[in-house]
């Protein structure tokens, strides 16, 4: 009785782990609609340069771990973070802040492409990107965001 026990805790506990991962992405089929400039999502207030969207895929991640792969084309922004009524993909992870990033998709200045964009809101440990070399499939570059700009 003890080893079917043992069996069935950790099967509970491999699930718990699963939904954990599972809630971290942006699953839903639903496409929302476009964000109006000036909207207050918490603490960020949505640019008036917002506009569009377009395919893609942004993974998240912790010390080279998937935490997170999310389909950008279900939205034109988002906003990551902690804090579950504030956000639109929750990320639990102790470097995180309640509200961490946005991602948005628009064109900030005539200078710049249409396209997708990431802001850090001043989260206490900041937010980096890396490029993946396509050619090597490992990171070729890392690049701190600077708070409150795209």
């Amino acid at each position: 009785i003890s080893a079917v026990s043992k069996a069935r805790k950790e099967q509970s506990l491999f699930n718990k782990e699963q939904d954990k991962k599972k809630s971290f992405s942006s699953s839903s089929t639903k496409i929302a609609q476009p964000t109006p400039p000036g909207k207050v999502l918490g603490k960020f207030i949505v640019p008036d340069w917002i506009r569009d969207r377009s395919s893609a895929s942004l993974i998240v991640s912790k010390n080279n771990e998937c935490i997170a792969t999310i389909d950008l084309s279900k939205r034109d922004c988002f906003i990551l973070g902690k804090q579950r009524e504030l956000v639109h993909i929750p990320l639990e992870h102790d470097s995180i802040s309640r509200q961490h990033i946005a991602i948005i998709h628009g064109q900030p200045d005539e200078s710049l492409p249409l396209g997708w964009y990431l802001i850090d809101l001043n989260s206490v440990h900041g937010t980096f990107i890396e490029y993946l070399d396509s050619q090597s499939s490992s990171y070729s570059q890392r690049q701190k965001c600077k708070p409150n700009k795209p």
